[in-house]
């Protein structure tokens, strides 16, 4: 067993080494470093394709595995409601009450409610002659085509126009550059 001395000489020599691997970092300063980062990068995005190509499958299975049970449980599940509906109806036959509870669970009737297949075009054509008041408006701005048309550019926290015009209702700010990287297909190199 290691001595809490040992220990903390360990922890000092691990740290030295930190340091001394900080003060000769690598750095990428030409394009060939350049190009071997991005090899690197593309072998790294392989393997997470791999690992999620892996997951992905796994995940299928498991789908396909809790579809086939859920399906089983489902059937057992419709065979006993249909052998208690029977024993339900009859048991609140003539009752004011329409469900029956019983220390395992309560079992009984709903109301059934009106299904209604809808035509939304001739309904809409009705109810704009016939109830107007039940015809909803909704108003909103192309805000798409307004922007592009307008040329909208940020200025001082608000959005202005081509002909700087201050539009209000809007505020705006300028965006800092992102860096991407693309890699393209580049197999493992060993």
């Amino acid at each position: 067993m290691e001595s809490l001395a040992e220990h903390l000489a360990g922890t000092y020599d691990n740290e030295v080494e930190g340091q001394e691997k900080e003060s000769s970092r690598f750095v990428i300063d030409t394009i060939d470093k350049a190009n071997w980062a991005l090899r690197k990068i593309a072998q790294y995005e392989e393997k997470k394709k791999a690992a999620q190509d892996q997951a992905d499958a796994e995940i299928r299975r498991i789908a396909v595995w809790l579809k086939d049970r859920s399906e089983d449980a489902e059937r057992q599940i419709a065979y006993f409601q249909y052998m208690l509906r029977p024993f339900a109806a009859a048991a609140l036959e003539g009752e004011k009450k329409r469900s029956l509870t019983l220390p395992t669970g309560t079992m009984g009737f709903r109301a059934g409610q009106p299904h209604f297949d809808v035509n939304d075009t001739e309904l809409l054509e009705y109810v704009k002659v016939s109830a107007p008041e039940y015809v909803k408006v909704r108003e909103s701005v192309d805000w798409a085509r307004f922007k592009k048309e307008m040329n909208l550019q940020p200025c001082n926290g608000k959005a202005v126009t081509k002909d700087g015009e201050i539009i209000p209702g809007i505020a705006a700010s300028e965006a800092e550059d992102t860096f991407y990287v693309k890699v393209r297909g580049i197999q493992n190199e060993r």
